[in-house]
């Protein structure tokens, strides 16, 4: 495995922190706009960006080399951007040849801009998702039979797929009460692995 930086990933656990107390102060309705644009942009963006060079001359001199650092990673990011776009549309593909290109990219569009949105939720949903306020947030629909399994002596398994907002339904449950378990791979950054948690 690659060696971590623990700077960048303290400064990225920090910025993560000051952008959920800077969204915090807005209605959450104005944030998941906002992060749906921020979606397409992600969608977008990454193929509208050209990827930039300092040329060879230029970047032999000493005071331009932190100019061609900050331009190799600006395109080494453009470039992860770009792959969960191609990703998301190639995953559509194989599960649904029949479909056009437009209803690909479509339906990849849509998926990006849910993962923008999801991100906020899972950093807002403490704030916002208590046990006086569950029900302004959450539909628990369908969930009888699973109700009825948690509530008995047995314990139950639940399984879902990473569809709407998974993260919500166990936080859901957990703020109900319930005693919930849940399985995930940490993350690799362990500041907002722990943050995560908490």
């Amino acid at each position: 495995m690659k060696q971590r930086k623990r700077w960048l990933d303290y400064l990225t656990y920090v910025l993560v922190r000051i952008a959920a107390a800077a969204l915090g102060a807005f209605p959450i309705d104005t944030v998941l706009r906002v992060m749906e644009r921020a979606g397409w942009l992600w969608f977008h963006l990454p193929r509208a960006l050209p990827e930039t060079r300092v040329p060879a001359a230029l970047s032999r001199l000493g005071f331009v080399r932190p100019l061609v650092k900050l331009t190799a990673s600006s395109n080494k990011l453009l470039g992860k951007f770009r792959e969960h776009r191609n990703r998301a549309e190639q995953h559509i593909r194989g599960a649904f040849p029949e479909m056009s290109e437009r209803q690909v990219s479509a339906i990849a569009l849509a998926s990006m801009q849910q993962m923008a949105k999801l991100a906020v939720e899972v950093l807002l949903s403490p704030r916002l998702v208590t046990l006086g306020t569950w029900a302004r947030y959450l539909r628990l629909a369908r969930l009888d039979e699973a109700i009825r399994a948690l509530l008995g002596k047995r314990g139950c398994i639940m399984l879902t797929g990473h569809y709407g907002n998974w993260e919500l339904l166990g936080f859901g449950l957990a703020t109900l009460g319930f005693e919930i378990t849940a399985v995930m791979r940490p993350f690799d950054n362990e500041y907002l692995n722990h943050y995560l948690l908490d």
